[in-house]
């Protein structure tokens, strides 16, 4: 879930007609290691809930951030950006 409350805009490609995210250490973020970093499919469920449109939606940089910061728990807010 940390590395979800992460995520900004510019993490999410398309390739090969599949989207994924990347993980990575851009933008201060840390890693346990190097070969940490990834690429990691969209699940078609996310898909289903929205999550393409939202990213879609928003402003490049942060996907989750509060009204006073830039970094909130991110458990509340993907429950509240995706309960139907």
């Amino acid at each position: 879930m940390s590395e979800a409350g992460r995520l900004r805009k510019e993490d999410f490609f398309k390739a090969d007609g599949r989207w994924f995210w990347k993980v990575t250490t851009a933008g201060n973020r840390a890693l346990k290691n190097a070969s940490s970093e990834r690429r990691v499919p969209v699940h078609r469920a996310l898909v289903d809930e929205g999550l393409l449109d939202f990213i879609e939606a928003v402003k490049a940089g942060r996907l989750f951030k509060g009204e006073m910061k830039d970094e909130v728990s991110v458990q509340p807010v993907l429950a509240r950006g995706f309960a139907a």
